[in-house]
């Protein structure tokens, strides 16, 4: 398939999910055409069904991973298609920032996401998943003014992980007078009762806001 792909990459062990996104930038405003997620399978398996499925479908133009932890298969991949396609990227609170800002950024320029009702089952269930994980990414405040970020305990963001790491991709290459600047979001006064409920440590935390907009624009 002709396209400029730029995949998001969420690695994770074996008892986690693997939480893959991938969007086409051959048109400028990056169109999502693919959610994946894994689990409970070996990193073998996993790149050997890369190889020969999902790479051969769409062939990466760029891809940036989760370096965290799992850092196993981001090396092999920048091994087999050398640094210059893979950017590895560890999850500090200025990087969790910077990829908050590219995905605010990015739907400031008019970002869609596919019509649920226009999808195969699998990807319709996947994307209906990406959505509710972007609108429950949390930034915490804590009593000292300093902010991190989280999702809500016993939820997953392997799917919203994988959709930032790949905006920040297509972002890299976006024109550079096309890209809206988005400084560091101001929080109002008020707290999600929802959310501020499932917050591990409450004493630590004055204020917990949902990131993106609860809002959903379809293409």
């Amino acid at each position: 398939m002709c396209g400029k792909f730029v995949f998001g990459l969420d690695p994770a062990n074996t008892t986690d999910f693997f939480g893959i996104c991938c969007h086409d930038l051959s048109k400028g405003i990056p169109k999502l055409v693919y959610l994946g997620k894994m689990q409970n399978q070996s990193y073998e398996l996993t790149l050997q069904q890369f190889k020969d499925g999902l790479f051969r479908k769409y062939p990466p133009f760029y891809i940036v991973a989760d370096y965290s932890n799992e850092r196993t298969f981001s090396d092999i991949l920048e091994k087999l298609y050398g640094s210059h396609k893979i950017e590895k990227l560890a999850y500090t609170i200025p990087v969790k920032q910077m990829l908050k800002d590219d995905g605010l950024a990015i739907l400031k320029q008019g970002y869609t996401f596919p019509n649920p009702d226009n999808q195969d089952p699998i990807q319709k269930a996947l994307l209906l998943e990406l959505i509710t994980q972007l609108q429950n990414e949390q930034m915490l405040i804590t009593k000292s003014g300093k902010k991190t970020y989280d999702h809500p305990p016993g939820k997953h963001n392997d799917l919203a992980a994988a959709w930032e790491l790949s905006i920040h991709g297509c972002q890299r290459f976006l024109l550079k007078t096309s890209k809206v600047q988005v400084s560091t979001r101001k929080w109002g006064p008020e707290i999600n009762a929802a959310i501020e409920s499932g917050v591990r440590n409450p004493s630590y935390v004055t204020n917990t806001e949902t990131y993106y907009p609860t809002n959903t624009s379809y293409h």
